[in-house]
């Protein structure tokens, strides 16, 4: 009889870390699934969070309340057989239909302009694609504790076990898709990985109550075939030359509007890196702006320049197809993208280093002449590389006279908060700092310099860039005040990139209407 019931427990123990281990698992894929649309920001994970919090406490209330009515273990047991089956349903339907909801929650969005688009249309998401199966996961913990404690003397000892088994679910639900499962198999199918999980539970569950063992079993294998089968791995709305996703990031290789191939970290717009064509000293990006700035340096010694954000190489391939007196070394965090150069784009001979950019400052005894930072292009800005402290790192390994320049790829405008904020924030490490708006995109160039770079400007050799060197310069706006100051201990650049991508959306938006 005690074997019989250990067991029984030992089962209800495993059925807790799976509930833990999937209600995790769509956590993290959630967010994945989220960010190359909405981007990968606090606010997303406090939606993301607040969202899985409150559906399983509803399941857990409503669970509760259910599993009181219940007498018998079986029934029980029967009641989980059905939640963990709708569960299932809903999970395995994510593959299918989250581009066309993530679609129209921004066009309803937009529509309704109650505010933040990105928090609106991110809640309706998350609602629609994972409040229904997280509720009904929510009822299973009550459920369990129901037919596991058949004695007040255990109830402490098996409500504990329940516990630690649940959480420890959680932490490999965590841990296992973005370790593992995303980065090898793409985050939809991750989706039906959770729901092959709980299909192969609901099924043993229904042999053991003997009940509806086969048609559970016809069920599950039929859906599970048909959304692998309907579902796209990919989360772009058009057909990609190359897409996968990486510990770091959702990639996208494929062509702009122009033709050119191009690298993108998110689905709507902007490009991370793209192709330069051979015969061609200009891409027809801001790529062309640093170039420019690179003309500042003394071009009678070899100098050293620093990339953080490499990418592809485009900024290096462009800068060797005008110079040759420099070498370059890229920071790359994402090794993936690196390996995309020699497929698909530019190769060169540059030193490329796969760490994040203030790591590798921190690491470093080297000494830069130009360091270009081309982190801030996506919608999720590593905040850790746009403070004063990051900064003076930065200025740190400058030589006398050196340059730091950064993109702001949701700049818009040369007096936005954004561009305000981190302009600002190198005004106090660089006492001359100056911004310049791209004419072909939403980009703003910032760079900024101990030296009076009007001064660097008088006094360069000629080259053919000199009369696009001072076009630039003369178009540049030098930065005067100093107002928000972002640093380690107060930022608020998610909330100001927030502000520029819903800017962005709200054109694109009016563009596709007229």
């Amino acid at each position: 009889m005690n074997v019989n019931k250990n067991k029984q427990v030992i089962i209800y123990y495993f059925t807790a870390l799976i509930s833990g281990f999937c209600i995790m698992g769509i956590e993290t894929s959630a967010t994945r699934i989220l960010s190359p649309y909405f981007g990968s920001t606090t606010l997303i994970w406090l939606i993301e969070i607040s969202l899985i919090m409150i559906c399983i406490g509803i399941g857990n209330y409503f669970g509760g309340k259910h599993a009181d009515k219940l007498v018998k273990t079986r029934t029980c047991e029967e009641r989980i057989v059905k939640n963990l089956l709708i569960s299932f349903l809903f999970i395995c339907t994510v593959p299918l239909t989250s581009k066309i909801v993530i679609m129209g929650s921004i066009i309803l969005a937009s529509e309704v302009q109650l505010g933040n688009i990105i928090m609106i249309s991110s809640i309706i998401c998350s609602i629609v694609l994972f409040s229904v199966p997280l509720i009904f996961m929510g009822t299973i913990s009550p459920l369990l504790a129901k037919i596991s404690i058949t004695s007040l003397d255990e109830t402490g000892n098996v409500m504990g076990n329940l516990y630690l088994f649940n959480i420890f679910g959680s932490v490999l639900g965590t841990m296992i898709p973005t370790i593992l499962v995303i980065p090898k198999i793409g985050v939809k199918r991750s989706f039906l990985l959770f729901g092959a999980v709980l299909a192969i539970i609901l099924i043993l569950y229904s042999k053991k109550i003997k009940k509806n063992f086969l048609l559970n079993s016809i069920i599950c294998v039929l859906w599970l075939c048909m959304s692998l089968y309907l579902s796209t791995t990919s989360l772009a709305f058009d057909k990609p030359v190359h897409e996968e996703e990486s510990e770091y990031n959702y990639i996208n290789v494929s062509q702009n509007d122009d033709g050119k191939l191009a690298l993108k970290t998110n689905v709507f717009f902007g490009a991370q890196s793209i192709k330069v064509d051979k015969n061609k000293k200009k891409s027809g990006y801001y790529y062309d702006e640093f170039v420019k700035i690179n003309n500042l340096l003394d071009d009678k010694v070899k100098h050293k320049i620093l990339i953080i954000g490499y990418g592809t190489g485009t900024m290096s391939t462009l800068l060797h197809k005008n110079f040759d007196n420099f070498e370059v070394t890229g920071i790359e965090i994402d090794r993936n993208i690196v390996n995309l150069r020699e497929l698909y784009f530019n190769k060169s001979d540059d030193k490329i280093i796969i760490s994040d950019g203030r790591n590798y400052l921190n690491s470093t005894d080297e000494m830069y002449d130009l360091i270009i930072l081309d982190v801030y292009q996506n919608i999720s800005m590593p905040i850790n590389l746009t403070t004063r402290e990051f900064f003076e790192d930065c200025k740190a390994h400058l030589n006398r006279n050196g340059i730091i320049a950064l993109n702001i790829g949701l700049g818009n405008s040369l007096n936005s908060n954004l561009v305000l904020a981190l302009s600002g924030t190198l005004k106090c490490v660089c006492p001359n700092v100056y911004k310049y708006k791209t004419k072909s995109d939403n980009n703003v160039i910032v760079y900024g310099s101990e030296k009076n770079l009007e001064l660097s400007l008088k006094e360069q050799n000629k080259n053919h860039l000199k009369d696009e060197t001072k076009k630039l310069f003369k178009d540049s706006q030098k930065v005067e005040d100093v107002n928000n100051i972002l640093s380690d201990d107060i930022n608020n650049i998610e909330k100001l990139q927030d502000e520029e991508f819903n800017k962005i959306v709200k054109n694109q938006m009016k563009i596709r209407k007229d």
